[in-house]
């Protein structure tokens, strides 16, 4: 199993139907639902989307105790620049 964080976005989705055509087993942790790009990209039978805000680390250790992974793909980021300068450890 491979956690892919970021999985909604273009390289997410691009990085998710790699995996899959691969044969890996993947799971996606997200804040978002999917692009309509991404589910051109990733196609039929998306992986079901786990909601996790990355900066909650409560909500992401639940979620990883739960699934285990062999590995993480970590793609996901916050890509507001505006927000970014509110609140910078977002970007971190």
């Amino acid at each position: 199993m491979i956690v892919v964080t970021g999985a909604t976005g273009f390289i997410g989705s691009y990085t998710v139907r790699a995996l899959r055509d691969r044969g890996h087993e993947v799971a996606v942790l997200s804040r978002y639902d999917y692009r309509p790009e991404a589910l051109r990209v990733i196609g039929d039978d998306p992986p079901e989307i786990i909601r996790a805000e990355l900066h909650d680390s409560e909500a992401m250790g639940r979620a990883l105790d739960r699934l285990r992974p062999d590995a993480v793909v970590h793609l996901d980021a916050y890509v507001n620049p505006v927000a970014l300068k509110d609140d910078p450890v977002k970007a971190l």
